[in-house]
């Protein structure tokens, strides 16, 4: 038999020849063929979304490290340069931050400076701190609302101060558009917090002003949404209080609040005013001057 090929032959008609049945596999083989596989893929991400948040602290495919203090954060240029002016501006052009793969943060904590890469990361804000921190062994809360108010309010405000530093508009949005629910909402607690003094231990009128005054010696600017917010809730807690001369002296943070900020002190008197009517004024008035 020659092994030349027939210059006859031809491959345009398919071969006849049926193959014959495979073997169904064995228990072991088919294990093996489902097991191996699957321990040797990479953990996928299914959206862009939960792709982002899976790399938070992630040394995957990280080209930047952030050094704050002696804690290092591994990050993603496109990550952070998309979201951020100061990242952006830092990790372009012949910076040495963009050549090192390295940015040094020298005047923040460690902590805040997590809390900006969470949010660019997963876009989210954490305003307490995690049950593990806030609980006891029992499953009690540690911590009261007046102590759970101040620490959401001083995370919020912290966030948007680095937002305007670190150029990242949606940091600050969602920071203002959380807080604004919070003081809303505390501005509806008041019967609450009448039914169950435990829940903030001390008056809500004193824990709303403090608020108050953290807001205003941040920002300056009257149109600002917190600020207008805070005052409403205020405002709001002292119809509902019904406090008497005595119990406003009393009030340190809201009298810290009238002598720092005499915006905040007319518009108090004007909302004290609508809300007595003109004739109680004037009746009140008449029976002052009679005595």
């Amino acid at each position: 038999m020659s092994n030349e090929l027939d210059p006859d032959s031809s491959d345009d008609e398919p071969s006849t020849t049926t193959p014959p049945d495979s073997r169904p596999p064995s228990p072991t083989n088919k294990r093996r063929k489902t097991e191996e596989p699957t321990s040797r893929r990479p953990s996928l991400s299914t959206n862009v979304t939960s792709a982002c948040a899976d790399l938070f602290l992630s040394e995957r495919y990280s080209d930047i490290l952030i050094i704050v203090e002696d804690t290092i954060y591994p990050v993603h240029r496109n990550v952070v340069c998309s979201q951020s002016e100061f990242f952006e501006l830092a990790l372009r052009g012949d910076f040495k931050e963009a050549h090192e793969g390295l940015i040094h943060i020298r005047d923040e904590t460690p902590k805040d400076i997590y809390r900006v890469l969470y949010y660019l990361y997963k876009h989210d804000i954490i305003q307490h701190p995690s049950d593990s921190h806030t609980r006891t062994a029992n499953g009690e809360e540690k911590y009261n609302g007046s102590q759970k108010a101040r620490y959401a309010l001083r995370t919020n405000l912290s966030m948007r101060r680095l937002a305007d530093k670190f150029g990242i508009p949606g940091l600050e949005a969602m920071a203002v558009s959380l807080q604004l629910s919070n003081l809303k909402a505390l501005g509806r607690d008041y019967n609450r917090a009448a039914r169950n003094p435990e829940l903030y231990l001390e008056s809500i009128v004193t824990l709303a002003s403090d608020l108050a005054l953290r807001i205003y010696r941040q920002s300056e600017e009257e149109d600002d949404p917190l600020r207008e917010q805070a005052k409403k809730m205020v405002f709001r807690l002292l119809r509902s209080a019904q406090m008497s001369a005595k119990d406003l002296k009393e009030c340190l943070p809201l009298q810290s609040l009238i002598k720092e900020h005499g915006d905040f002190a007319l518009e108090m008197m004007l909302d004290v005013l609508g809300n007595c009517g003109p004739y109680k004024v004037q009746r009140e008035t008449v029976k002052h001057r009679g005595t």
